[in-house]
């Protein structure tokens, strides 16, 4: 089953560093984008991309997308999770960074924020 999906591109890019395991310096290098700019879009700062940025960073992780007003739209194709929320997403690549020793404390805060999301949802609160 396939439906369209729109993110932020912010969270867009994050989803596909973090599922293919690419740092921002290697995507740098194999699309032709700087450095600086792919940061800034991941973080937030470049809102609202320019397609002549974006376009490369799609073709470079084979997906087919629409941008408008810093959204992109996609297809997205079950037999995936799709992760938007930006605390999560900031996580797995912390988690991917770190020493064993920081895993260990990561893996303690992961389950902090699960827990921590269940009960907001009960609640109704953040």
């Amino acid at each position: 089953m396939n439906k369209n999906i729109e993110l932020p591109v912010s969270v867009w890019l994050k989803q596909l560093m973090v599922k293919e395991d690419v740092s921002g310096y290697e995507l740098s290098r194999k699309t032709g984008i700087e450095q600086s700019q792919i940061q800034r879009i991941v973080s937030g700062e470049t809102k609202r991309p320019l397609w002549s940025t974006v376009e490369p960073l799609a073709r470079y992780f084979g997906e087919n997308v629409q941008l408008r007003d810093g959204v992109i739209k996609r297809e997205f194709t079950d037999g995936g999770i799709i992760i938007t929320d930006p605390e999560e997403i900031e996580l797995i690549l912390t988690y991917r960074n770190a020493s064993e020793i920081e895993r260990g404390y990561l893996r303690v805060t992961a389950v902090g924020i699960k827990q921590n999301s269940r009960v907001a949802k009960k609640t109704g609160s953040k």
